[in-house]
């Protein structure tokens, strides 16, 4: 069986408003409704205990909360900052594509470049 997992912290914040996990898992329950052996869930770390890994923690380490929500296909880190549309949660289904140390750090090497600009 397969597994999508959105990792949330204190829920999904929009410009105006706050979702909690359970309001989340209602209005995307019908998104996976045609895909077969997946387990779709997502997870607010806040309520419920969940192991992330290095790769999640040296992002954590550079970004802070930024990283939530974080996207996890099969245990493997996808996805940090952004909670996923339809059509890009089946493109990581059909080819996720994992986060890689050299990627987080670089992306932490690029944020600190622009943020030295506006200093």
């Amino acid at each position: 069986m397969k597994t999508l997992e959105i990792i949330l912290k204190g829920g999904w914040k929009s410009c105006c408003s706050t979702y909690s996990a359970d309001d989340l898992k209602y209005l995307t329950k019908s998104w996976f409704k045609d895909v077969s052996d997946l387990k779709f869930d997502i997870i607010d770390i806040e309520n419920n205990p969940y192991e992330t890994g290095d790769l999640s923690d040296l992002a954590y380490k550079n970004f802070g909360d930024a990283i939530f929500p974080m996207v996890y296909f099969n245990n493997q880190l996808i996805m940090i900052g952004h909670f996923p549309e339809p059509d890009e949660c089946i493109q990581i289904i059909e080819n996720p594509k994992p986060l890689t140390k050299e990627e987080i750090e670089e992306e932490s090497r690029e944020v600190k470049k622009q943020q030295n600009i506006y200093e």
